[in-house]
This record gives structure tokens, C-alpha cells and sequence, in this order.
């Protein structure tokens, strides 16, 4: 299906759509090499999975900080002592643990492996699908999904080019 400009060029809705709403394209284009880039042979895969693994380990390095931080609060702050485990020190556990997993997702992805970048992914969809309430929240996973996307299309490129050589 195709969209007609005023100026009779007739482009895809799907790209008329895009050049509405971001129409200096220049801010966009280096985006496009970190959420989809062109995996076209080996060399390519391995540039896009040592990306993804920098993206994810980042990732991992911030939620370590913010369990950390929150650690650091919760010990800091003067509350009666109880036996029982407080929110704080669960959502410290939960967000040490994550970054602690996406760590070793990001260090398995940049050895170029398939599972784990399908296990990436899938983390990604269950945790956009849990933290879908909040639209930061949201937004984040499913920019961690599109990653992991990349990772999932690298890792298969250079396995399907290993098994043709």
C-alpha cells in the first residue's frame, strides 16, 4: 500500500508515517545500526554480537548500581528492625540478581552463542509483559528486546555461515 506526498511522490504509509514524525532522518540513522543493523556475513554478525553484549552489559552494570544504591538507602535509613523481609531488600535482590543474570547473558552473547541470546530475548518479553503497567518500564525492555533481536539474527548468521564453509 502506498501514500502519495503533496508532491505526487508516492512512497510506503509505513515510511510516509516515519518521515512525518522524525522528518531531519539523520537523527534516527545511528539508531537504526545499534536496533537493526545490516548482518550480512560473518564478520558483521560478530561487530553486532560484541555490540549487543556492550549494550546488555550496560544494562546489567545499572541495575547492579541501582540494587546498590537502594542497599546503601535501606541500611542508612532509621526503621525499626523486624525479622521480616522489607520491599526494599526484595526489589535490592531482584535487581542485583538481574543485573547479575544479564551479565552472563552478555558475556555468553559476546562468545556469539544462540541460546542465550534466545534466552536474552526471552527474559525481555517476560519482563515487558510483567512490568507492563509503568510505560518506562515497558519501553526499556522492549528496547532490550529489540537487542536481543539483533543478537538472536547475528548469532543465527554466523552459525548458518559456519555450517556452509
Amino acid at each position: 500500500m502506498t501514500c502519495a506526498f503533496r508532491d505526487g511522490a508516492e512512497i510506503p504509509c509505513a515510511e510516509r508515517l516515519i518521515v512525518i514524525l522524525f522528518p531531519d532522518m539523520r537523527l534516527i540513522a545511528p539508531l537504526r545500526n545499534v536496533f537493526w543493523p545490516e548482518i550480512s556475513d560473518e564478520r558483521s554478525a560478530l561487530t553486532s554480537t560484541r555490540r549487543v553484549a556492550k549494550w546488555v552489559f550496560g544494562w546489567s552494570i545499572l541495575l547492579i548500581a541501582i540494587g546498590l544504591l537502594d542497599l546503601v538507602v535501606s541500611l542508612t535509613m532509621v526503621a525499626p528492625k523486624t525479622t521480616e523481609t522489607t520491599a526494599a531488600t526484595e526489589f535490592v535482590w531482584y535487581t542485583m540478581g538481574a543485573g547479575i543474570l544479564f551479565a552472563i547473558i552478555a558475556w555468553r552473547v559476546s562468545k556469539n552463542s544462540l541460546g542465550w541470546a534466545i534466552g536474552g530475548l526471552a527474559i525481555c518479553i517476560i519482563g515487558a509483559l510483567a512490568i507492563l503497567p509503568s510505560p518506562f518500564g515497558f519501553a526499556v525492555y522492549v528496547l532490550l528486546g529489540l537487542i536481543f533481536v539483533t543478537a538472536v539474527r547475528a548469532a543465527s548468521k554466523s552459525k548458518r555461515t559456519a555450517l556452509t564453509a
